[in-house]
C-alpha cells in the first residue's frame, strides 16, 4: 500500500469518518463508482455557470451564452465518461440544461451573482500548499471573484439533490470553503468572504411521455462569512490529517468505525467488503491484503491504476 503525498477536503473527510474506508478507497485504490448521467449534468453545470459568470456582464447576455453552449457542453462529458446519449434521462435531453440556466439567470442565485461580480479573478483555479514537509493540500475553486465592493470572493458551486435546508446548516459550519480561503491566503491572494451557489434540478415526465417545459428548479446562494479563528483551525485540522496518515500507514491501523457503518449500511460502497473482514484490524490487514484485493474484485470493485509520482 502507497498513499499519494497530498490531501485534499474529500481525503480528510473520509479519514474522519471511517478509516477503514480511507484504507480501502485511498491506500488500495478500491472503487465500485460508475459514470452517472448526473455527473455528467453537474459536470457540464459547472463549467456554462462558470464561463457565464466570467465572460457576460449582465443576465441577457449570460443567458445568450448558456443557450448557445449548453448542448455541445454536456455532450462533452457524455463522451468523456463513455456515457450514451439518451433522452429518456431528463438530464441527458439537452432542454433540460438550458431551461434549468435560463432561469438561474433570469430569476435565480446567477442573478444575483452577476449583481454582486464586478470581475471574475479565476475559475477552477488550482490551489496547493506544504503541510508539513511532508504533504501537499490541494483544491481547485470553482471561482474567484471581485465584488462590487472591491473585496475578493470565493464561490464553489453544487449541483446537488440535497434539500436547501441542509446546505444553510452546511454554510454555517464549513470546512471546504475555509480550507480553500487558507490556501489562497499562502498564495497571496486575500479572500475576504465565500458562498454556496446551490442549484437543484428535476423535471416531470407527463403523461404523454413528453418531458415538462417547466424544470422544477431550486437555486440560492449560501453566504459564508471568512474568519481567521476559522482558517486557523482548518489549518490544524488538515495537519492533524497528515499526522493521522502517517501513523496509520506505518502500522496498518486502519479500524472501521461501526457507529458510523451501521448508520451508513447500504451507503457505504464498501460496506459489503468491509463486513467481510470486520474481525481484521490493524497489522493483520497487512497480512491479508492479497486475499482483501481478490475478494474485492469477486465482488465487483475495481482497483484504479495509478503512479505514485503523478498527481
Amino acid at each position: 500500500m502507497e498513499i499519494r503525498r497530498w490531501i485534499d477536503n474529500s481525503k480528510i473527510g473520509c479519514l474522519e469518518r471511517c478509516p477503514r474506508e480511507f484504507y480501502l478507497r485511498y491506500g488500495l485504490h478500491l472503487t465500485r463508482e460508475v459514470p452517472s448521467s448526473a455527473i455528467a449534468f453537474g459536470k457540464a453545470m459547472h463549467e456554462v455557470i462558470e464561463n457565464a459568470l466570467k465572460e457576460h456582464k449582465n443576465v441577457k447576455d449570460a443567458i445568450k451564452y448558456c443557450s448557445a453552449v449548453w448542448e455541445q457542453v454536456l455532450l462533452k462529458y457524455i463522451t468523456e465518461m463513455g456515457l450514451e446519449v439518451d433522452y429518456e434521462d431528463y438530464r441527458l435531453e439537452p432542454s433540460t440544461g438550458i431551461l434549468a440556466l435560463t432561469e438561474l439567470f433570469m430569476n435565480g442565485a446567477g442573478k444575483e451573482m452577476l449583481s454582486l461580480t464586478e470581475e471574475v479573478l479565476a475559475t477552477e483555479m488550482e490551489l496547493t500548499f506544504n503541510v508539513l514537509g511532508t504533504f501537499e493540500f490541494r483544491g481547485k475553486a470553482d471561482i474567484v471573484l471581485r465584488t462590487m465592493a472591491g473585496t475578493n470572493m470565493l464561490v464553489d458551486i453544487k449541483t446537488t439533490g440535497w434539500k436547501m435546508e441542509s446546505w444553510a446548516e452546511k454554510a454555517t459550519v464549513d470546512c471546504q470553503l475555509h480550507s480553500y480561503a487558507l490556501t489562497l491566503d499562502k498564495m497571496n491572494l486575500k479572500v475576504h468572504s465565500g458562498a454556496y451557489l446551490v442549484v437543484q434540478t428535476n423535471r416531470r415526465r407527463l403523461s404523454s411521455g413528453a418531458w415538462s417545459n417547466k424544470p422544477t428548479l431550486k437555486s440560492a446562494l449560501f453566504p459564508i462569512a471568512v474568519t481567521e479563528d476559522y482558517k486557523e483551525r482548518m489549518l490544524k485540522r488538515i495537519e492533524r490529517a497528515c499526522l493521522k496518515i502517517l501513523g496509520r500507514e506505518r502500522l496498518y491501523l486502519f479500524e472501521p468505525v461501526w457507529s458510523q457503518c451501521q448508520r451508513l449500511s447500504g451507503v457505504c460502497q464498501f460496506h459489503p467488503l468491509c463486513e467481510r473482514y470486520w474481525r481484521y484490524n490493524g497489522i493483520d490487514l497487512k497480512e491479508i491484503e492479497p486475499e482483501l484485493l481478490e475478494v474485492a474484485l469477486s465482488l465487483g470493485y475495481r482497483q484504479e491504476e495509478w503512479n505514485p509520482f503523478e498527481y
